[in-house]
């Protein structure tokens, strides 16, 4: 595999994603004494859609589709933040466990878009050259 610009630098950015993701979880979090194990847990939490984009880039995921779809799911989650601090609910922080896992539905469903797509491609180029 030929490494250029565009592969050095998906990795990093979708890292960089999932830590600005994950970062308001550890900054809104009441700091009594500090932030525990349990928040941190949640902030890695998470990041875990990210960590399965990145997972599934090393199996076949285009770097453009892998940013598109961290850059998705980092907007979702943003939405979520932002619809669990509005709401007066008390049980609207289970939106924070929910996120992460519908995310990586997201990230999940995405891969298999792009792996149909990629076959759908590639049938119809060896079809065209089959003609030619």
């Amino acid at each position: 595999m030929v490494v250029n610009a565009r592969h050095r630098l998906t990795v990093p950015a979708v890292l960089a994603l999932g830590t600005a993701v994950a970062s308001p979880v550890i900054w809104w979090w009441p700091h009594d004494e500090g932030n525990d194990g349990w928040t941190v847990a949640l902030a890695v939490w998470q990041a875990l859609p990210f960590a399965l984009l990145l997972l599934c880039r090393r199996t076949g995921f285009s770097d453009v589709g892998t940013v598109v779809t961290a850059v998705v799911a980092a907007a979702l989650t943003t939405l979520g933040y932002v619809a669990v601090e509005r709401d007066e609910s008390s049980t609207a922080g289970i939106a924070l466990i929910i996120f992460p896992l519908l995310l990586a539905v997201v990230a999940a469903v995405a891969f298999f878009i792009e792996l149909g797509i990629r076959h759908v491609v590639r049938r119809f180029v060896n079809r065209s050259a089959a003609h030619s």
